[in-house]
């Protein structure tokens, strides 16, 4: 009869070990005890070590024997153990939360939106436990990870959330959870989570990105790890200060990149360009017109003007850049001015003007439905952060 893998309910891998079950979990078919020291550069000591670590705590087990010719004790391949290990998340939104349930590999088991609004999402979110309790009890007792993807500041070791849009209090702690689940817990900021998933799921492989959100909102990591700054606002290109006299923004400066390509703003820019009719447009919208009209090539007076905008824009980003020696960046084309027409033109602007020159590589990033969101951030407490190349 088979022994049964005792799962332990808290683990704190070591940079080592997060290292060891980063190359298991990339190699979902499975790996050797002796492919990990190849890559790893690792003792043959340190490896087997940190793999019985991994299988005691049952993240990992053996699976078949490399076939070989050579004499000795075969080698068993290393693989992901997914029966018993669950993780979880939800990621917040204006109207909803977004709840997924999932395994080691990433695999979504499940997912739901829960309806909110502005004066419920922290109670619901606190009086989680209890809700996956009572509707999902034979993998609640599974879950080992639970993460909090939001927007606003996010200081990971108080599990504090400052300028959020869904409470009236500035500051927001979801450390009263770990009171009462006794799990793993990991609140992270949206965009940040959105860059980890690109890299996670997305196998980007790139120890330098820097990514710009649909709202102008970032991300970014340096050498391999993701930088978040003393009050987690690093890579926050939105309200990087476009122009000195523009409109004051609520963060208290002028002219910052999503207060100036914002609706009101782009309506005082253009109006003498569009039809008066386009103007009654609100919010992203109006923003979602303009990038149509570019792609349409409206008129010439109207593409000169949208243009003069994409050029400061695309200073500002390289700008950027240029100071932190980025080379790779990620657009999210859900927003209008990194979307079709206007990021071939964007694009070919930083090219031209940044300091990297050729070596610049920019990238769109098309998003599907973000449903791994969560479970990326969920799966970063096991693997880290590093991204090993």
């Amino acid at each position: 009869m088979e022994t049964k893998i005792k799962v332990i309910m808290l683990t704190n891998l070591t940079e080592t070990e997060q290292k060891v079950f980063q190359l298991i979990w990339y190699k979902k078919y499975g790996i050797s005890r002796t492919e990990i020291v190849n890559k790893t550069k690792l003792s043959k000591a340190t490896v087997s070590r940190a793999v019985d670590k991994l299988i005691s705590n049952g993240f990992v087990v053996e699976g078949d024997a490399v076939p070989t010719t050579s004499k000795g004790r075969p080698q068993k391949l290393l693989v992901l153990r997914n029966d018993e290990i669950l993780i979880s998340g939800i990621s917040i939104h204006s109207r909803f939360l977004h709840f997924v349930i999932g395994d080691l590999s990433g695999r979504l088991r499940y997912s739901e939106n829960i309806p909110v609004d502005k004066s419920n999402v922290v109670s619901i979110i606190m009086d989680f436990p209890k809700y996956l309790e009572k509707n999902y009890n034979s993998l609640y007792r599974n879950i080992k990870v639970f993460s909090i993807v939001t927007p606003g500041q996010v200081d990971q070791v108080n599990m504090k959330v400052t300028g959020n849009f869904f409470s009236v209090e500035k500051d927001v702690y979801f450390s009263g959870l770990e009171d009462c689940w006794n799990i793993l817990f990991k609140v992270e900021n949206d965009v940040n989570a959105l860059l980890s998933s690109q890299i996670m799921f997305g196998h980007l492989k790139y120890k330098n990105i820097f990514l710009i959100d649909s709202e102008f909102g970032g991300a970014l990591v340096i050498d391999g790890k993701m930088v978040r700054g003393l009050n987690g606002g690093a890579g926050e290109f939105g309200h990087t200060q476009l122009i000195h006299d523009g409109p004051l923004c609520w963060c208290g400066k002028k002219g910052c990149v999503s207060n100036y390509f914002g609706a009101d703003n782009l309506k005082s820019i253009f109006h003498s360009t569009i039809p008066a009719s386009y103007m009654a447009l609100f919010g992203r919208d109006f923003s979602v017109m303009l990038s149509e009209l570019y792609n349409e090539k409206f008129s010439k007076e109207f593409c000169i003007l949208y243009e003069k905008q994409l050029d400061l824009l695309a200073d500002a980003i390289v700008d950027f850049l240029d100071l932190l020696c980025i080379d790779n960046l990620m657009l999210n084309t859900e927003n209008p001015f990194f979307k079709d027409r206007s990021f071939e033109y964007i694009s070919e602007k930083m090219r031209k003007t940044s300091g990297l020159k050729d070596k610049l590589k920019v990238m769109p990033l098309k998003i599907r439905k973000g449903i791994e969101i969560p479970l990326a951030i969920s799966l970063t407490k096991f693997l880290g952060e590093n991204i090993e190349i």
